[in-house]
């Protein structure tokens, strides 16, 4: 619900002008269609911290902070170098003579910073940093990134002066000598000799300890629930009532007219809430009356930019801000790392994981343009000598796809309400990495543990939300991208012929009856997954969607303008 700037001076001490100069941010950083709580301020003689829209589930001792929620012993979380609890959470921490920042174990709330001779700065948000800073200098890096997954790549920053501190990693800056050091933990799969059934047993014991360590008020949470696996997992082992007998609500969000729909989840969803007999509660995301073009903006300035998955949130944030408006602290979340199916290729790998090139489309490949970026994929997350397929898939998903696509998305929601992921806490974790491949392969280990407790419903088999390639087609959207593409922010970034070849080639979808998919789709959801990753194996290249390429255009465009503009 939240975001934290958190601000340390060398040589100068904290004054009103600063005060002022960082609840004037932390203000900034509010969503604009819901009446946020005050800013808190905390300051001593050369460090202050501002937090935007405060929620009474931020730990706070002194001048340190534990953003997020913490699961089971918290010890002295405050102390610098003290203890690092479990959980979904960023700290920081300062005395006289030291500050650290410390991310859990999967870095699954990104914090960014920079430092150079008069200041240090960390944050939950880029714009906080660059608002600060007073100017832009815009990362040219992250162009053929956002163009090719629609992110911004492997640690990258809108501006190139602001660095993202990994998962499992504490930085410390000597308030003396000023000298900045990070000690991170690599992501490592080493097997514990074993039999399958004592694995899935210790899994299922460690999910069972993590989940009764998970201390909150059902009254200001929710569950979100959704016709998949993760969340019926969530939704089987968690307790279906707190400590003080309140029971466990859910709640599940997409298109009206999915609700009638078979295999959606949010019929799926609402079956399984019934078998419960818990509270569920479901909100439309149709989109709303107000301007689309509001919308896309709410959208930029909410995930600043980070991702481009706009499908579900086409309703404007509606659904949140009611969130919001209920005083729903924060949601519980199913996402996991208990690993996925084999890929048959390494192009389609780097897809899931969100690592694609522009190299990989035939029709972005060849353009002059295009080949003129610099795009290389990192040398610390290719594939070791001594590192099996599927050991590497699952550190990409661990060390990638979790900060850079999963921490996006919670972007998106943080500032409405918490968020918290049981099933990415340490504990968790550590034993998928000593778990043998075959058991994370297709989720093997974790399904077996769901299917001994799921009750006799089908798990969905559509989304219930609008899908963003249709969302995209809209004639109102089309516009809206034309004028952007067409401002100084956009030519200042893309060549002319390059953005003309792009819009010549977008389309506009005039039947609206069924966003969720065509007839066409529907057909496609048929075909055996089997036959479809042996046709996918044998392709050499990608096609981009050039509604798709000219939205992630957009989103770079209105970034760079939000950005120059310190807003």
């Amino acid at each position: 619900m939240s975001k934290i700037l958190f601000v340390c001076l060398k040589d100068r001490t904290v004054n009103q002008d600063t005060i002022q100069k960082v609840k004037h941010i932390c203000e900034s950083l509010n969503p604009d269609n819901i009446q946020a709580r005050p800013t808190k301020i905390s300051y001593n003689k050369r460090t202050i911290t501002g937090i935007s829209n405060p929620v009474h589930s931020i730990e706070v001792k002194d001048n340190s902070f534990l953003f997020g929620q913490a699961f089971g012993e918290r010890g002295k979380w405050y102390e610098v170098n003290g203890l690092v609890p479990d959980g979904n959470f960023s700290i920081f921490r300062s005395n006289q003579q030291k500050l650290e920042i410390v991310t859990d174990i999967l870095g699954t709330r990104s914090v960014w910073y920079y430092k150079d001779k008069d200041v240090f700065l960390a944050s939950t948000s880029q714009r906080a940093i660059i608002q600060y800073l007073g100017d832009f200098t815009f990362n040219k890096k992250v162009i053929p990134w956002v163009l090719s997954t629609g992110m911004l790549g492997p640690g990258l920053s809108w501006d190139s002066r602001i660095s993202l501190l990994n998962g499992s990693s504490s930085l410390t800056v000597d308030m003396k000598s000023w000298d900045l050091n990070i000690s991170s933990s690599q992501v490592e799969f080493i097997e514990n000799k074993q039999s399958d059934k004592e694995h899935v047993k210790e899994l299922k014991e460690v999910i069972d300890s993590t989940f009764s360590k998970i201390d909150i008020d059902y009254s200001e949470w929710n569950l979100t629930l959704s016709g998949g696996y993760d969340s019926r997992g969530n939704i089987c082992l968690l307790p279906k009532k707190d400590q003080n007998g309140e029971h466990l609500k859910t709640v599940t969000w997409g298109l009206e007219a999915s609700r009638k729909q078979n295999g959606t989840d949010a019929q799926v969803a609402e079956k399984i809430a019934n078998i419960y007999d818990l509270p569920h509660r479901y909100f439309h995301t149709d989109p709303p009356s107000e301007p689309l073009e509001i919308i896309l903006d709410r959208f930029c300035l909410n995930g600043e930019g980070r991702i481009d998955h706009i499908g579900g949130y086409t309703d404007g944030f509606n659904l949140w801000k009611k969130l919001f408006e209920k005083n729903i602290t924060g949601v519980i979340r199913g996402d996991e790392v208990f690993g996925s199916y084999n890929f048959i290729s390494d192009l389609h790998l780097k897809k899931f994981v969100g690592l694609s090139l522009c190299s990989d489309y035939s029709n972005l490949k060849d353009d002059p343009f295009i080949k003129s970026l610099s795009q290389e994929f990192p040398q610390e997350l290719k594939q070791q000598k001594s590192e099996s397929l599927e050991n590497w898939r699952d550190r990409l998903y661990q060390s990638h796809l979790v900060p850079t696509f999963l921490s996006a998305l919670s972007d998106l929601k943080q500032p409405y309400v918490e968020q918290i992921n049981p099933l990415l806490a340490r504990g968790i974790v550590r034993k998928i990495r000593e778990m043998p491949a075959h058991l994370r392969t297709d989720k093997k280990a974790f399904k077996t543990i769901v299917d001994s407790v799921n009750p006799n419903v089908k798990f969905a088999s559509r989304s219930s939300t609008m899908a963003t390639k249709h969302f995209l087609k809209q004639e109102e959207i089309v516009e809206i991208i034309r004028g952007e593409l067409s401002s100084h922010s956009s030519t200042s970034i893309f060549p002319r012929n390059f953005i003309n070849d792009v819009l010549s080639k977008i389309r506009v979808q005039h039947n609206s009856k069924d966003w969720y998919g065509s007839g066409i789709t529907r057909i496609k959801a048929l075909i055996p997954k089997k036959f479809k990753r042996g046709v996918k194996g044998k392709e050499k290249f990608h096609v981009m969607d050039y509604n798709l390429l000219a939205f992630r255009m957009f989103i770079i465009s209105r970034m760079n303008r939000i950005l120059e503009e310190g807003k």
